[in-house]
């Protein structure tokens, strides 16, 4: 008897002592657009918030960028869909039918809202008729990347870094800029040398450039201003620039062109490579240029703008409304929301800008460099920084939450397609895009 009860009293001290992960723990689904650089800053963050909260468990569904939106419109229609994403607006159906209003969360736990810039809280992956449904990550705005060797050898000023600087930096000074650099350096009747690169991330913007929204309405009530941009005129000329760039001017290559030269110098694009001296892009690729180029780069502001705006995309991270484990998906989404994770965890990962105020002339500076693993130390990010404190969120066709957003989104991409192949003119692109939205809403 007193064997049996020594033996029960092992028993009950040593279970007492065992830890058994798969009891007492919360484990949350997150889905996002991957790639080995975003997994592996992921996971160290995950390992991170672990040790903060190990009674929380973070399960990462990794999946490739190019296969995001389908694997978040299948688990969806599954009626699983992860307990975090940040891109729920990919979804048929809509980001304001999917993602959980966060404001009760927010005023329960205090979240000081007040270091976001302003358009960050507007932009359409944030907020929805007055609720915000995703935490701010990161601000993406747009320049113009330029080789500072290309334009030293051929005697051509830097391009401003001032934004909204009429008449000085307008398309048609970027086109002339181009056209000098557009050259058959080897008298083969071809073109090698390009002068632009970068229109697949500039195309949507249309009317953005004109300080104006898509859409008058608030961001994501497409449905009810849907005819704002259809007859604006600016929009229309607009692509029928960006066409004329490719088959009238020639200082950007056709798909066809394109394709010969990636065979021809197995270069990923031509700025890269030292064949186009200057690039269209974002913010993200301050680190990427920065780490693979050969040569020093500058950045100018975008040229064109007719008041003081520019382009702005806004990242976020929502919550799905079904989702089975609120309180651990929040606790995760606050944590890597917060000033200091953004910076070790988006900024790193993403590179974008930060969407806190305090963060800006940080993010500037070369003190970011030793987080961002910038090597080419603060390339012009300055000019970025201006770019997003004035900002108009999203102004361009295809970012909103709107429900039939997924559907917009792939008109508009076919369209450029056959904006790029000169199958459609600008005016054609705007005509069928209105006569394909307006049977999506019909719908």
């Amino acid at each position: 008897m007193k064997k049996l009860t020594l033996l029960t009293i092992c028993l009950a001290i040593m279970t007492a002592f065992v830890w058994v992960p798969s009891f007492g723990q919360t484990e949350f689904t997150i889905v996002q657009s991957d790639s080995p650089h975003r997994i592996a800053v992921l996971q160290a963050s995950i390992k991170k918030f672990e040790q903060l909260n190990p009674n929380i468990r973070v399960k990462h569904i990794p999946t490739p960028g190019g296969q995001l939106r389908d694997r978040l419109n299948t688990l969806t229609a599954a009626g699983t869909p992860p307990d975090v994403t940040s891109h729920f607006y990919y979804v048929s159906g809509g980001m304001d039918r999917l993602a959980l209003p966060l404001d009760s969360l927010i005023a329960r736990d205090n979240v000081d809202m007040s270091d976001f810039f302003p358009q960050a809280l507007e932009a359409a992956a944030v907020s929805y008729k007055g609720s915000i449904l995703g935490m701010p990550t990161n601000l993406n705005t747009y320049g113009v990347f330029y080789n500072k060797e290309m334009f030293a050898e051929a005697g051509i000023a830097f391009p401003t870094s001032e934004w909204f600087h009429p008449p000085a930096w307008t398309w048609d000074h970027l086109l002339e800029i181009a056209l000098k650099f557009t050259k058959d350096t080897n008298g083969d009747g071809k073109i090698e040398q390009w002068g632009l690169e970068g229109l697949d991330e500039i195309w949507y913007f249309g009317a953005g450039f004109y300080g104006e929204r898509h859409f008058r309405s608030e961001p994501g009530n497409l449905a009810e201003s849907v005819e704002y941009i259809w007859t604006n005129e600016n929009a229309v000329a607009w692509y029928q620039f960006l066409q004329d760039l490719i088959y009238k001017h020639k200082v950007v290559p056709s798909k066809a062109e394109r394709s010969s030269l990636r065979m021809s110098f197995g270069l990923p694009n031509l700025f890269t490579g030292g064949k186009a001296p200057m690039i269209l892009s974002g913010s993200w690729s301050t680190r990427g240029f920065a780490g693979d180029l050969k040569f020093p780069i500058g950045i100018a502001s975008l040229p064109g703008m007719k008041k003081q705006t520019t382009i702005m995309f806004v990242d976020s991270l929502q919550i799905a409304k079904t989702s089975k484990n609120v309180d651990a998906a929040w606790e995760w989404v606050k944590w890597i929301t917060s000033p200091e994770q953004i910076k070790t965890h988006f900024v790193r990962g993403d590179f974008g800008l930060p969407p806190y105020k305090s963060l800006a002339s940080w993010y500037a500076s070369s003190d970011a460099d030793e987080i961002t693993g910038y090597n080419n130390p603060s390339p012009g990010r300055e000019v970025l920084v201006r770019g997003g404190a004035f900002g108009t969120p999203d102004t361009n066709i295809i970012v909103g939450v709107g429900r039939r957003s997924a559907e917009i989104r792939q008109a508009a991409g076919e369209l450029r397609d056959a904006l790029w192949l000169r199958n459609i003119s600008g005016r054609e692109f705007i005509q069928q895009f209105k006569e394909r939205t307006d049977k999506i809403f019909q719908q």
